[in-house]
């Protein structure tokens, strides 16, 4: 056990220990039976939450205290049902990443031919190791990542291998890594980061030792260490930062990401705001081997939404305000609202993103405790959650009211696929490309009024399948127009050439 003795950090890391309660035809793979058992609802449950420690008595304390108390809760985790979803996804994934990677596989003797052992030899080289890939979107302050990343601490980072059937079997078996694409989408970067993260979890020296060098030479060595560690599952977050790829870097990454299941079988999941179905959307290809074991995208919380008012109620019993509101009951193990006029409030003035629910209610708190009422209370209400609303961060303000107003022009991470889809303004758009397109030839003018349009339209808009359409019939508009013009337009753009 040196192996493991020699960490003192927060990276779980286990002994093998090898489960029997797998299909018969697993349980000679020593990296397929290591594996958790899967948990049920309620253990996951309680292994996931975190809420922080709350004792009635806090309310009496100093008002900085308490103010302080109220700025841990932006560390709270309260799993909706959407956690065990995607926990059932990645523990599939994981075992399905494995079992087709037996390491001490029994070689099949051959002392004369025969059809049985011909078959035994052509199904074992027909079982590709190809991993499944999983795509999660949903806007900012969704809780994207926090979910992804709860859900993956629910298996251990890494299994370490003494002994298997009575037999020596020295291996460090990485069970998953979560790595964020970086905000220049650079290979490098991304490579050298994924070195990070495995020598924090296996006590080695490979980015140290390997700055600098090609990017050629960091595949290389990334595909060296899923063979050698056994990596089971790769977290990709931030996949949206692929927009800002160079030219034909986003694609280049897909690819590699592709190979990384095909041929390594390693497990992907994919995560990233709703502008990430356009990177993938590129090409069919991408899509198919991209979304192998099924894709999820989250829009933000419907305020009917059982999750939300699980969510609003679990926050609302941590008030550390002297006069704490009450906005629910529990009757006959239901949940009940209390208040429907501050629920709704809270609705509205949070359009259902978790994150900015949290930061509401931090904020009211604060407020609260620092300026009470006339009679010395601090109330959490709905004039105090405007007030927050409106003084806590402009920023803040102007994402609520930008989803209001449906404008996708401003917090566009925000924006879920469906808005996207029947934004006003695209609408506008739209139909003013219609118009231009009506005439028979494109003039000068119109042909830049319409190549402007395209370029919105490619960069910021999801199109139904007449929409596509319509922007087709545009690009091939331009192209004719070029040809025939034999002049090309100062701010022409790629997507239109091609």
């Amino acid at each position: 056990m040196d192996f493991l003795e020699q960490f003192n950090d927060d990276i779980l890391r286990v002994p093998a220990i090898y489960n029997d309660d797998i299909p018969e035809e697993y349980r000679d793979n020593p990296l397929a039976s290591a594996l958790f058992v899967k948990l049920s609802k309620k253990d996951f449950v309680s292994l996931v939450s975190y809420l922080p420690h709350f004792d009635e008595s806090f309310r009496s304390k100093l008002g900085s205290d308490r103010i302080k108390k109220a700025c841990e809760l932006f560390r709270l985790v309260i799993p909706t049902t959407h956690f065990y979803e995607l926990y059932s996804v990645m523990e599939r994934m994981l075992f399905n990443s494995y079992i087709d990677r037996n390491p001490v596989k029994k070689a099949i003797k051959v002392n004369q031919y025969s059809l049985a052992i011909h078959k035994q030899i052509m199904d074992r080289s027909w079982k590709k190791t190809s991993g499944e890939s999983f795509v999660y979107t949903g806007p900012s302050g969704l809780g994207k990542s926090t979910l992804v990343t709860r859900v993956a601490q629910c298996f251990p980072q890494v299994i370490y291998h003494t002994e298997f059937n009575g037999e020596s079997y020295q291996q460090a078996q990485l069970i998953w890594i979560k790595i964020k694409i970086p905000s220049d989408a650079a290979r490098k970067n991304f490579s050298q980061l994924f070195l990070e993260e495995v020598d924090k979890c296996l006590g080695t020296t490979y980015a140290e030792d390997n700055s600098g060098i090609s990017v050629g030479k960091y595949e290389a060595l990334f595909r060296t260490i899923v063979s050698t560690y056994k990596l089971g599952m790769l977290i990709v977050d931030e996949l949206q930062n692929l927009c800002v790829a160079k030219s034909g870097g986003d694609e280049v990454f897909l690819n590699f990401f592709s190979s990384l299941c095909d041929d390594l079988g390693v497990a992907l999941v994919l995560v990233g705001t709703p502008n990430s179905t356009e990177v993938l959307s590129e090409t069919f290809t991408a899509t198919r081997r991209l979304t192998s074991g099924g894709d999820i995208h989250r829009d933000r919380f419907k305020k009917d939404d059982a999750n939300w008012k699980l969510l609003v109620t679990k926050l609302w019993k941590h008030q550390y305000v002297n006069s704490p509101s009450e906005i629910s009951t529990v009757e006959d193990k239901k949940t009940k609202i209390l208040d429907p006029a501050l629920f709704d409030e809270v609705y509205e003035l949070t359009e259902g993103i978790p994150s900015i629910l949290t930061f509401l209610f931090v904020q009211a708190h604060i407020m609260a405790i620092e300026k009470p009422n006339k009679d010395g209370l601090e109330i959490i209400n709905i004039s105090q959650l405007r007030r927050a609303f409106n003084k806590g961060s402009q920023l803040v303000k102007q994402a609520v009211l930008a989803i209001k107003d449906g404008d996708l022009d401003v917090y566009k991470d925000l924006m879920s696929v469906s808005e996207k889809e029947r934004s006003p303004k695209k609408l506008i758009i739209i139909q003013d490309l219609k118009q231009l397109l009506d005439s028979k030839r494109l003039t000068k003018k119109a042909a830049a009024a319409v190549r402007k349009i395209v370029k919105e339209l490619d960069n910021g808009y999801v199109l139904n399948e007449k929409e596509k359409s319509l922007l087709a019939n545009a690009k091939s508009k331009l192209e004719l127009f070029h040809i025939e013009s034999n002049d090309v337009i100062e701010g022409e753009c790629s997507e239109v050439k091609s």
